[in-house]
């Protein structure tokens, strides 16, 4: 390339110079999209990812027309962006979403300082690194006016044209760096601005709740899992041994036919906390739901989850958990590597800070896909053998969350509360049984999308002060049940009367009358 010949003959740039500027520039804003695609070389999305990465940074820089000086501290904020990308995928495996954007934007700062440095492993050497290059890149700047020539200054708009029209098809680059920073972007704008209008909606809610009974150290716990289905499970009969720890465990009610309302968790959960049900899914923004209506009877209540707090399908999610007392999310996204296990501390604080009668909800990673990032590789077990299936991935996801419920169960018990610990799971998962296909949410559901877990154990100190209702449980764990139900259930444990309870759709009651099999999309 010929020197500038705005650039005054004392300080034009050599060769290799400007060589080392633009690559240093294409390492510094690239560098995420060539760690997506060295996590996952087989997949041609992040393989096309990188190209249309480089091809925006190119795009950008032939229609400047200013100086690499001026260029470089134009593109400043993106290169700080690219860091903050890079940590996300060497933290969690997955570009920044609109999770890790509500992380750092809705957070006190201090929580936003934690989550970037001392939350995260890769924080402090990253930003060490791109502070170094930026100064590094303005170093090896000029002041001199970039002249490209005219086949370049005409092929860039056709460039990003191309670009925003992969983008607006949901191509690779809508999943590659810089392009990914607008689709998290938007999504959290669009995510916010909906949980703002579910709050007003449902702000003036009150369910006349009062607690009948109250008794001391009172502790309830919500397990929620996810994907999961219960003929996977070997304390329902599978013959791997997935669940050791479960099977292990005394007074322990497996349900044996439950049934989820939904198959996708938004929908799902909707029915499990509030009175919504596949026909009348609109009582979610009318009726309130359990966060709200435990805390107006007087218990203190915690969210601890490792799915994200915002992202496409999650905002009614975020809703509930907005309504707690406290809450901690210590993922972004469900399309991560943060593995369940990360709640434990959490779950173990909640219970040691407890003031009042106290319920924790648990929302699990579980089993979602990509099976294979749910379990640590050390507790891999099935997934060992040369070639292993989809279905040793997810045996071992649900043989991980089997761990994970045995770690709350002890933490629970050791705190020898007054209370019940309930798990269930917001739907089920088709592993390719009758033709192709894996995961969950088919147009039309597979029965494997719905036959989900439901399992329930109480303290001594409860069955003690309960034996009716215990020995009604036990007889109702062989009825049909939905885990859509769930809401009433509740109430009933923790001992909350409100003129709204149902007991025909409450799955722990004589009068429990089981639900024609709808479902909800």
């Amino acid at each position: 390339m010929p020197p500038d010949p705005t650039t005054p003959p004392g300080r034009r740039p050599g060769p290799l110079r400007r060589s080392a500027f633009w690559a240093l520039l294409l390492v510094l804003l690239l560098a995420p999209n060539v760690w997506r695609w060295r996590l996952a070389p087989q997949d041609s999305q992040a393989a096309f990812g990188l190209l249309t990465g480089l091809l925006c940074v190119l795009a950008v820089s032939w229609l400047w027309r200013g100086s690499r000086h001026g260029l470089a501290l134009l593109l400043s904020p993106l290169v700080l962006a690219a860091a903050v990308d890079l940590v996300h995928l060497l933290d969690y495996g997955a570009h920044l979403g609109p999770g890790g954007l509500a992380v750092i934007l809705d957070t006190h700062p201090s929580e936003a300082r934690e989550y970037l440095t001392l939350a995260s492993r890769s924080a402090l050497p990253v930003a060490g690194l791109y502070l170094t290059g930026m100064a590094l890149l303005l170093w090896l700047a000029d002041s001199g006016r970039l002249h490209r020539p005219r086949r370049l200054r005409r092929a860039a708009p056709l460039l990003l044209a191309a670009l925003l029209v992969d983008y607006a098809a949901k191509g690779a680059s809508r999943y590659s760096f810089p392009l990914s920073l607008a689709r998290a972007g938007s999504e959290y704008i669009g995510q916010t601005h909906r949980l703002a209008a579910l709050q007003r909606r449902a702000a003036h809610v009150h369910f006349d709740a009062r607690k009948a009974a109250p008794a001391d150290n009172e502790v309830y716990v919500l397990v929620l899992g996810e994907s999961l289905r219960r003929d996977h499970m070997s304390l329902y009969g599978y013959p791997r041994p997935t669940t050791p720890r479960l099977a292990a465990q005394d007074h322990l009610l497996a349900f044996r036919d439950v049934t989820a309302g939904a198959t996708q968790t938004r929908n799902a959960l909707k029915m499990i906390l509030s009175p919504a049900t596949p026909r009348d899914l609109g009582a979610f923004y009318t009726r309130g739901n359990l966060v709200q209506l435990a805390r107006e009877a007087g218990f203190d209540v915690v969210w601890l989850s490792n799915q994200g707090q915002y992202g496409k399908h999650d905002t009614e999610v975020t809703k509930i958990a907005t309504d707690a007392d406290a809450r901690h999310f210590t993922n972004t996204d469900w399309d991560t590597t943060s593995l369940d296990g990360r709640l434990l501390p959490l779950f173990r604080t909640a219970l040691r800070e407890r003031r009042r009668p106290l319920l924790v909800v648990v929302h699990l990673l579980g089993s979602h896909a990509a099976y294979q990032r749910r379990f640590p590789p050390e507790r891999a077990r099935f997934s060992r053998r040369p070639r292993p299936t989809p279905v040793d991935y997810y045996d071992d996801s649900v043989r991980y969350t089997d761990w994970v419920l045995d770690r709350l169960l002890a933490a629970w018990r050791a705190e020898r509360p007054h209370g019940c610990l309930v798990f269930t799971a917001d739907h089920a998962e088709y592993l390719a049984d009758d033709g192709p296909g894996y995961g969950h949410g088919f147009p039309q559901p597979h029965r494997q999308e719905l036959e989900v877990p439901l399992l329930v154990t109480c303290s001594t100190a409860w069955r003690t002060r309960h034996p009716q209702l215990w020995q009604t449980m036990r007889r109702n764990a062989g009825r049909p049940v939905s885990n859509g139900d769930l809401f009433y259930g509740m109430a009933t444990l923790m001992g909350i009367d409100f003129p709204g309870q149902r007991p025909a759709r409450d799955p722990f009651s004589p009068r429990y009358q089981p639900p024609r099999r709808l479902v909800a999309g």
